[in-house]
């Protein structure tokens, strides 16, 4: 086990190396080529030209084939690359003219700092609930009741010591 996890490790430090290598270009050339079987239909499925991305070094093929190996270190490598400019958006959306997109964001950020903020109720005086029982529900659950009461104290007449086991 400890082998594997140090294998792993390494696998992830090499994603995250690989990564600050690569250009824009290359990262999404990489990221297309997880879901095509050529470089050729990656390289066109994001516009690129093949000749281009066949002229690319090792380190593309590299990330590729530990992208494959590791597609959730990958996501959470490319997510932090670009967290600064997912951040930068969503501060670009406090100066919108649209006033309920200034106020989503604001709370937004404001949460993502400071927590959730917490609803507290206080609750003074006196509070009385009524509930409406009819007489037919109410003879029922006193009838049960004293049913239960009564086997119980008849238990505890025919104990010696008029002890009654709970479990019973």
């Amino acid at each position: 086990m400890e082998i594997q996890e140090t294998v792993k490790k390494s696998t992830s430090e090499r994603i995250s190396e690989l990564l600050q290598c690569l250009s824009k270009d290359q990262l999404r050339f990489v990221v297309a080529l997880q879901d095509h079987p050529s470089k050729k239909d990656a390289a066109e499925s994001i516009g690129l030209e093949p000749n281009t991305v066949y002229k690319w070094n090792g380190i593309v093929n590299e990330l590729s084939k530990l992208m494959a190996l590791e597609k959730t270190e990958t996501a959470r490598q490319i997510r932090l690359r670009n967290l600064n400019k997912a951040m930068m958006v969503k501060v670009a959306g406090l100066d919108s003219e649209d006033e309920r997109i200034r106020q989503n964001v604001s709370t937004e950020i404001i949460e993502g700092e400071l927590g959730k903020a917490t609803n507290k109720t206080e609750l003074t005086g006196n509070i009385i609930t009524e509930t409406k029982v009819n007489d037919e529900q109410f003879d029922r659950t006193i009838s049960t009741f004293a049913d239960a009461i009564g086997a119980i104290l008849s238990r505890k007449s025919t104990e010696p010591n008029g002890a009654v086991d709970p479990a019973e």
